[in-house]
């Protein structure tokens, strides 16, 4: 069993919600009074037992005095007696072996059947056969309690049936109290569950009043029935839901047998009634907490540990630099050389007391005045010795040394500035890295609101396709957006499949969806449908290089969750070695904005890849446009990049920010401007190569092009066109230009 803090296995001691404890031991001890009294026909009462048997440790107590008070005050001496002395008899073992289960189980079956034995003295065939019946269902009993707790479907069904056996015993005349509860419950499933649901569960609480009471399984199978056609013709309406049950119901009512079976009915009917009005949203929201409450779980642990491999990756990355710094450059100044030449050389000279006593000063001096001649390169000769080494008997040595030890000095330095610039490389990663995931952990603490009966629809729709969904969730966030994912085993599907999920899929949400975001993990495929955008970004690029490769990339995409991205980046230099560093920086900045990462994040990792590609310099300037296609807010990333330009309505404004080119420093030196972009505004991308002559004659080519209602290539092909007859053929640079038109969706 699990601790009071933690989501029991056994029934309500589940965290439904911020209760106090003791409202918590108050509603432990009322269950165990209720399911003490229910008593089944040929009088056998095993749900008491079987609630002791499972109850958590932390309510047993509480649970034992409700099951003893319950037996002593709802049943009869002569069915009292036994119930008691089994009881105690369970508490004592459960006491004894806390945290098991089948101890309590077999004491309190064994001694079920022992005392009901010992004090009928009904040693006959019958009386064995209804001790051990009632000592094998109370284990029964129990063992479902500790086996399918509330929190599951499963489980409510089961506690949802004893709850009517229990109170269907309190029962007098027309007033059934488990037959009301039965009618309230499938009402209540009719407006938010599904047909399944409402059998399993109709057939599941009729058995349980035939349990009681055989007269009223008509009454529950008259509101099964009632309930289905609530859910049929109602659906979601809750209006129609409780006028179809009410009508389905009274008519039905009208058919019984006598009249008190007719009155019985008519009053579950409008007690059901009554309480689906008075508490509408009590059965909405377990439904909905029911499947959320995993998910949100399992989420917020997600979130959790993201957040903790965040924090762990910016205290590596702070450690590695106290450290660095608390380690200094011993060894790495020109007085290390001194030192070493005088260790090598001077400590067994006989004038060392002289040299290094007397006349220290002037011996420093001089080793000093050699240093210009050793950063040369250049090793000293003896004749060439300073005046302050007069009268030194090793002139040859002196000079020896002092080349290895300069020798290994400037390599020391050398590893040093090498061993910092891999460590700067290393932390700056780990930021990157760390601020991505505290960002993608904030994502997820964000997540909408769970609809369970679209889930539920959705999940039906995977099924009956054969693509049996291993997790399915609608959820709707605060902004109305609605958000299908959709987890099955690994296959691929073709773009007329995705097509056509997202209308059947957007037909029972009752939203239009756009085509999902599909990712493959493994054994596994995830699909993501979203809400069709507002709006609808247009592309279009055209470039031309100044030799056979261009160094310009350019990248316009869309993620199917709501983003579009364009992007142009430039290798520094023309040819090859340009294009290397652009295909380089613009593959992986795409990767990773589809994987999640935002611009300054995804920036900082490829300037870390550029840094560690190779001994030589690579660099390329980023432009990055990142547009919400739900709200039109758009963030326009820059490092290096030449200025961009905002169309609209016929006008154009520049947009540019000081920064530097990624892959040059260990940090990124970016800038970030936030855009608001409306249906009809153009933005603009270049290259540095179309900026030859400056960006006013490109400002007034843009304004003409808008003018005369040209699209993205054809905006961009103009552009082009018109550098090149500028600058002639022989361009000495890459142009390119990317264009982005924003249209209304619908």
């Amino acid at each position: 069993m699990q601790s009071v803090e933690q989501t029991s296995r056994t029934g309500i001691h589940g965290q439904w919600g911020r209760w106090t404890p003791w409202a918590w031991q108050l509603a432990g001890a009322g269950m165990g009074f209720l399911l003490a009294g229910g008593q089944m026909a040929g009088g056998v009462s095993p749900l008491g037992l079987g609630y002791l048997m499972a109850c958590s440790p932390g309510y047993l107590l509480a649970g034992g005095l409700g099951v003893l008070t319950g037996t002593l005050t709802l049943l009869s001496t002569f069915e009292a007696l036994p119930l008691l002395g089994a009881a105690l008899m369970v508490l004592v073992a459960r006491l004894a072996f806390r945290p098991g289960f089948w101890a309590g189980a077999l004491t309190g079956g064994v001694f079920t059947a022992l005392f009901r034995l010992i004090l009928t003295g009904e040693i006959t065939p019958a009386g064995v056969g209804t001790a051990l019946l009632e000592g094998g269902l109370a284990v029964l009993a129990g063992w479902g309690m500790d086996r399918l707790p509330p929190q599951t479907d499963q489980g409510l069904c089961l506690w949802l049936s004893m709850a009517a056996l229990a109170i269907q015993s309190l029962g007098s005349g027309i007033f059934q109290p488990g037959v009301i509860l039965a009618g309230m419950v499938l009402l209540q499933v009719s407006w938010q569950g599904t047909g399944g649901e409402i059998g399993v569960l109709g057939c599941c609480m009729s058995g349980a009043i035939a349990l009681a009471d055989p007269r009223w399984s008509y009454i529950l199978l008259l509101y099964t029935g009632a309930a289905l056609a609530a859910n049929f013709i109602g659906g979601e309406n809750r209006l129609a839901c409780g006028g179809v049950f009410l009508a389905v119901g009274t008519a039905g009512a009208s058919l019984g047998g006598s009249l008190e079976m007719i009155l019985t009915a008519l009053v579950g009917v409008v007690a059901a009634l009554v309480g689906f009005w008075l508490c509408p949203i009590a059965w909405r929201e377990r439904q909905e907490l029911l499947p959320a409450a995993s998910q949100k779980g399992t989420l917020n642990q997600a979130t959790a540990k993201l957040e903790g491999i965040a924090q762990a990756l910016e205290e590596i990355a702070a450690t590695v630099e106290q450290v660095a710094a608390r380690e200094g450059s011993r060894g790495e100044n020109y007085n290390w050389v001194v030192d070493y030449v005088a260790e090598e050389v001077c400590r067994k000279c006989r004038r060392r007391e002289i040299c290094w006593s007397q006349n220290y000063n002037r011996t420093v001096e001089g080793f000093y005045h050699l240093r210009p001649q050793l950063e040369k390169s250049l090793r000293p000769a003896p004749e060439e010795l300073p005046v302050e080494f007069e009268g030194c008997s090793n002139p040859e040595k002196i000079c020896s040394a002092l080349a290895r030890g300069y020798a290994l000095y400037r390599e020391r330095r050398e590893a040093r500035l090498r061993s910092q610039a891999m460590r700067t490389v290393l932390t700056e990663q780990y930021g990157a890295m760390a601020s991505s995931l505290a960002a993608l952990g904030d994502q997820l603490s964000r997540t909408g609101t769970p609809e369970p009966g679209k889930s539920a629809r959705v999940q039906k729709l995977f099924s009956s396709l054969g693509l049996e969904p291993l997790g399915c969730m609608v959820t709707r966030e605060i902004t109305g957006k609605l958000t299908v994912t959709v987890t099955v085993a690994r296959m691929e599907l073709s773009s007329e499949e995705l097509e056509e999920l997202a209308g059947e899929v957007g037909d029972l949400c009752r939203h239009p969806l756009g085509l999902p975001q599909v990712l493959h993990c493994r054994t596994v495929t995830t699909l993501t449908f979203c809400e069709k955008p507002l709006y609808i970004p247009v592309f279009g690029v055209a470039g031309t290089p100044a030799h056979q490769v261009s160094g310009d990339v350019t990248r316009q995409f869309c993620d199917g969750v709501g983003k579009g991205y364009m992007l142009l980046c430039d290798g520094m230099g023309t040819g090859k070695p340009a294009a290397v560093d652009g295909t380089l920086a613009a593959q992986l900045t795409t990767r990773l904005l589809l994987a999640g990462f935002d611009s300054t994040a995804a920036a900082r990792l490829v300037n870390v890849a550029l840094n560690l590609k190779s001994q030589e310099e690579g660099s390329a300037t980023l432009d990055l446009l990142t547009l919400n296609l739900y709200t039109g807010q758009a963030l326009l990333f820059k490092a290096g990049a030449a200025p961009s330009f905002l169309i609209r309505k016929g006008k154009v404004r520049i947009l540019e920010g000081n920064s530097l080119p990624i892959g040059i420093l260990p940090q990124v030196v970016g800038s970030t401007t936030p855009l608001s972009l409306l249906p009809g505004d153009y933005l603009v991308m270049i290259s540095d190569g179309v900026l030859d002559d400056g960006p006013e004659w490109v400002m007034h080519q843009l304004s003409l092009c808008a003018g005369r209602g040209m699209d993205p290539r054809q905006m961009a092909q103009s552009l082009i066109e018109s550098a090149r007859r500028r600058t002639g053929l022989h361009h000495p640079d890459d142009m390119t230009a990317a264009v982005c038109l924003v249209e209304q969706a619908y």
